[in-house]
């Protein structure tokens, strides 16, 4: 049985972070508007408000998956990997696909389809992994 891996584009995903988390920095750091109409929606003279907060958790849950994705990027982890039954996605959302389910796959610049047997279409990520096509290509299906 083989193994097949195919690895993240590593600049990208640091980038991806970087620019999520240096977004979420600057969110928290800010000061609050003096004027403007929604100048204390996010966040008054107290700290964040309601609005604020569901805001900011939202740029730390992002921020977070853009960081797990750089440290799998760094460290050569694979972003998707095949072992002849199971493809295995480290990229979100993070899924399980039995390869027997798997009817069709269609290849295409910044996704793949994959036909599921029982009608259903799923969508994989592909921009950032690095040479999906190839890794796609040599998957076998029953």
């Amino acid at each position: 049985m083989t193994r097949l891996e195919a690895k993240f584009r590593a600049g990208l995903v640091a980038a991806f972070s970087f620019g999520f988390i240096a977004a979420t920095v600057v969110f928290y750091l800010l000061p609050e508007a003096p004027h403007g109409r929604f100048s204390r929606a996010v966040r008054t003279e107290d700290g964040f408000t309601i609005i604020g907060l569901l805001v900011f958790a939202i740029f730390c849950v992002f921020s977070l998956i853009a960081l797990f994705s750089a440290i799998r990027a760094s460290l050569g982890l694979p972003a998707i990997s095949y072992d002849g039954r199971v493809l295995r996605e480290y990229v979100v959302p993070f899924r399980r696909i039995p390869v027997s389910e798997i009817e069709h796959i269609e290849v295409q610049s910044n996704e793949v389809y994959l036909q599921m047997r029982n009608g259903n279409k799923r969508t994989v990520n592909a921009r950032l992994i690095k040479d999906h096509e190839t890794f796609f290509n040599r998957i076998i299906l029953d």
